[in-house]
């Protein structure tokens, strides 16, 4: 348990510094656009920077710990005997980011060999909040230092949190299904950590993602009491495969969907 403390420990900082970075291009004059990647979502100077800098420091910090982020994709050949990893998305809502609303996160998660999230961070610059989880406990820290404890709440109505870029008529029928209801919209990885502190009950996602945007979210989450499943009702593990790309999921506060 101190061994993950410490490396959780050293995480934090290494996102902060990743964030202060991020955020000088954001309040700066510097193009924030460079281009399209190959799934067509936009990347930017911020990106490039904050893996950078996680990646450095983590080769240092953990050299016998291999990582994948999202700007150092790597092939299958090098991953498929992995064990444990380092997943790092080093701004999760790019859209976001470039239209300034501050719901960008940068996320980094520790994944065992049984390809469970043991440990993930997510730091939202722009607010300059902080959430995080190891060992089943996961916490929220604010601008001013302030810890506490965060665990989910069942509430009804429940309320949903859904992403601002992908409301579709799949979206809708759940809703309809659902019933009474209060509905949230936000960006990013955000989604996961208002269900973890209990201010969400559901976020339904049905088109896909990739394991870099949901692994740290997916620690905070399972510590703070929540379920992630895909709609067959499997649990997503993260052990190495040829492919990036998550189907859609369920997060509930329910074991069952």
């Amino acid at each position: 348990m101190c061994i993950l403390m410490n490396i959780l420990n050293k995480i934090c900082n290494i996102v902060r510094i990743a964030g202060d970075a991020v955020m000088k291009i954001y309040h700066g004059n510097l193009c924030l656009y460079i281009k399209h990647k190959y799934d067509c979502t936009p990347i930017t100077i911020a990106d490039y920077i904050s893996n950078n800098i996680i990646i450095n420091k983590l080769s240092l910090y953990t050299p016998n710990i291999p990582f994948l982020s999202e700007e150092n994709l790597l092939s299958w050949d090098k991953r498929k005997s992995w064990r444990n990893y380092w997943l790092i998305d080093p701004m999760d809502g790019t859209k976001e980011f470039l239209n300034r609303n501050g719901e960008f996160t940068i996320n980094v998660a520790l994944i065992n060999e049984f390809g469970l999230p043991i440990l993930g961070v997510i730091y939202a610059p722009a607010i300059n909040i902080m959430y995080y989880a190891y060992e089943n406990k996961a916490w929220k820290e604010d601008a001013y230092g302030h810890r506490e404890r965060i665990n989910i709440s069942n509430l009804y109505p429940p309320t949903v949190i859904i992403s601002r870029s992908h409301y579709d008529n799949r979206i809708k029928d759940y809703l309809d299904i659902l019933g009474k209801h209060n509905l949230i919209l936000s960006g990013s990885s955000l989604k996961f950590c208002l269900i973890a502190e209990g201010l969400a009950q559901y976020y339904p996602r049905f088109n896909a993602t990739s394991i870099w945007d949901i692994a740290a979210g997916h620690a905070i989450l399972l510590a703070a009491g929540a379920y992630l499943h895909d709609w067959n009702g499997n649990s997503i593990n993260y052990i190495p495969k040829r492919s990036f790309i998550n189907s859609g999921f369920l997060v509930s506060v329910k074991c069952n969907i």
